[in-house]
């Protein structure tokens, strides 16, 4: 298992690829998130959350509108 930590803003950031089972968890605060192939470009569409588990094949995005939030991502690559 990887686990990183990663300080959002307000730009997208993909946190999985689709093949991986990830935990995401804000360390402060909350984080915005989309399921998307591509960089999401319509932010007001998304979901707010403080943690959340992923499996395949949901590709994730993450961002902040509020500055300092960070995450910890912990990835698993799926069997």
């Amino acid at each position: 298992m990887a686990t990183e930590i990663i300080q959002l803003t307000g730009d997208p950031v993909q946190l999985t690829s689709g093949s991986e089972t990830a935990f995401i968890s804000a360390i402060n605060g909350e984080f915005c998130w989309s399921d998307s192939d591509d960089k999401p470009v319509a932010l007001t569409i998304s979901h707010s959350e403080m943690k959340m588990s992923v499996n395949p094949p949901f590709k994730i995005w993450a961002w902040s509108p509020a500055t300092g939030v960070m995450v910890i991502v912990t990835k698993r690559d799926a069997d």
